[in-house]
Order: structure tokens, then sequence, then C-alpha cells
């Protein structure tokens, strides 16, 4: 009778676990916009980092490497956006998102002298 308790208790959590289904791809498409629109900031951002540096720009070292981890910092949201959207959590997606631009801005902020 102890063996039943115990397989019971130990069965029944996972027994209360429901999968969320995907959203369809067009749920996918739909919401597409933010995550690109995130993402060709980013990739504007690395561009005139580029050429500033080519035209004479030298961040401090400090400077450095605020920009590097708030880029290591954008790519962890950009992953956990696309994460969000695949399982339909838009709550979570649109969290994401604005963790990303918000990285993004300090990236801007630090390449027009903004202090940090």
């Amino acid at each position: 009778m102890l063996k039943w308790i115990v397989l019971v208790v130990l069965l029944l959590p996972g027994c209360a676990v429901t999968a969320t289904p995907s959203p369809t791809r067009g749920v996918i498409v739909g919401n597409l916009a933010p995550l690109e629109e995130m993402e060709a900031l980013g990739i504007n951002l690395r561009q005139a980092i580029t050429e500033a540096i080519v035209n004479g720009y030298v961040p401090t070292r400090e400077q450095q490497l605020a920009i590097k981890e708030s880029y290591a910092i954008y790519y962890i949201y950009t992953v956990g956006a696309n994460v969000a959207l695949s399982e339909g959590d838009m709550e979570r997606y649109e969290d994401q998102i604005d963790k990303g631009n918000a990285e993004l801005e300090t990236i801007r902020l630090i390449m027009i002298g903004d202090p940090l």
C-alpha cells in the first residue's frame, strides 16, 4: 500500500503539467516587426561604431568594456525574445524587446559621449 501512495505522490505533479500550444506561423510573422527593428538598430549601431573608429574615434577602455557588455546583454535579450515569441509568450517577448532596446540605447549614449 505504501508503494502505491509513494508512486501516486511522485506521479501526480507531472499530471498537472499542460503543454502550451505553439503559436501559429501567422502569429509569429505578425509579431516579428519589433524584433526586426531591434536587430536592425543593433546592426546600424555596430556599423556606426566601426565607421567612427575608422575615422579616428577611440573609445576609452571603460567605454569599450561598457559597449561590449551591453552588446552581450542585448544579444541575450534577442535570443530571449525569439524564444518567447516561439512559445507564444507575448508578455515576455515584449519585455525582452524593451530590455534589448534599452541596452542599445546605452550603447548609443556611450557613443555620443553621455556619462554612463
